[in-house]
């Protein structure tokens, strides 16, 4: 995995651009960056991938988007589709794919030092909510997932 691919402001620009802004979240100040992987595939923000290519759950990699020490600090994922069963009938709008609770930031330092850029170490926590890979019914357009990241105030 690549340690970055994108700021956080160009996060937050791609987040307001696509609606994910109000129609996810109200508010973006990212913290922490989430760099996802399918497969040996790194997926930048908008990037369109197929059924077949999300099927297994991502590797994924979180990384702090300063320097700042985390304190040993947990988050959760969430992935997060706000156009189900389509953008122009949200009815099932957020219908959860994957959350994940407990898990630990690699940070910069770490990952330049060491090479390993495997992604974030998912034995750790609690998959509150096992995987289930995007599968849009045809007709409904593209879908936005969303990979969300929370500071973990209660660990499940």
């Amino acid at each position: 995995m690549p340690l970055f691919t994108a700021s956080s402001s160009s996060v937050a620009h791609s987040f307001v651009k696509e609606g994910i802004v109000p129609d996810v979240i109200h508010d973006i100040n990212p913290k922490v960056l989430v760099l996802v992987r399918y497969g040996e595939k790194d997926v930048g923000q908008g990037e369109i991938l197929s059924v077949h290519e999300t099927q297994e759950r991502p590797r994924i990699l979180l990384v702090p988007r300063d320097s700042s020490p985390d304190n040993g600090g947990k988050y959760t994922v969430v992935l997060a589709d706000p156009d189900a069963p389509s953008r122009a009938d949200p009815k099932w709008r957020n219908c959860a794919h994957w959350v994940h609770s407990g898990l630990s930031l690699s940070m910069p330092e770490s990952l330049a030092q060491t090479g390993n850029t495997g992604g974030t170490n998912l034995s750790e926590g609690n998959e509150i909510l096992e995987y289930t890979g995007p599968a849009p019914t045809e007709a409904t357009g593209l879908h936005r997932y969303c990979f969300l990241v929370f500071k973990a105030w209660l660990l499940f």
